[in-house]
């Protein structure tokens, strides 16, 4: 306690002198007066503001649900179908339409110019020393990223690979690198 004050007791009355001053209160910042039309204002904005993300989340529990449904429905259907075998023979043209070609075009691969299928290539080891890439797929420097060799689908994937192999001999030696 300050000196001067007395022991709080009942009965007893301040010291003779002692005066109370205003200045030795501690300084506040006076607070902006608002009018009771700019609280109201304040209160609709807010109110507003609270209705915009109770819709936001309304929207954004809908689409979860949503999502979490067709995820199931996903994995029930790939659980289907890894139930069935496939036992279609697709030549190497169905194997071309129904898989590569879609699955390119999903990552991206244009596929629109003449170089980018079938392309020519010499030095393959066969009788006429030619071939072709059954799928280029080139980097914007122009240089070949990949090169894809399609069967049918009942053909030994070995196969493939052999040619593949063959002809990524080939880009080397033409190019001095590649794929």
């Amino acid at each position: 306690m300050p000196t001067g004050w007395p022991t709080p007791t009942r009965g007893t009355k301040p010291l003779p002198g002692l005066a109370f001053d205003p200045n030795a209160l501690p300084k506040t910042t006076p607070l902006p007066k608002q009018t009771i039309e700019q609280l109201q204002r304040l209160e609709t904005e807010l109110r507003e503001q609270d209705e915009k993300l109770s819709a936001l989340l309304s929207d954004k529990t809908a689409l979860d649900a949503e999502l979490t449904r067709l995820r199931a429905e996903i994995a029930a259907t790939k659980k289907a179908n890894t139930a069935q075998a496939d036992t279609h023979n697709y030549s190497e043209a169905e194997t071309r339409d129904y898989f590569i070609d879609l699955l390119l075009k999903e990552a991206g691969w244009a596929l629109d110019q003449e170089r980018d299928r079938e392309f020519p290539v010499e030095g393959m080891p066969n009788n006429e020393g030619k071939g072709f890439v059954d799928y280029v797929l080139w980097g914007d420097d122009g240089i070949p990223l990949a090169l894809l060799e399609a069967k049918g689908t009942k053909r030994d994937p070995r196969v493939g690979q052999h040619k593949q192999s063959c002809m990524r001999t080939v880009w080397k030696g033409a190019l001095g690198g590649g794929p």
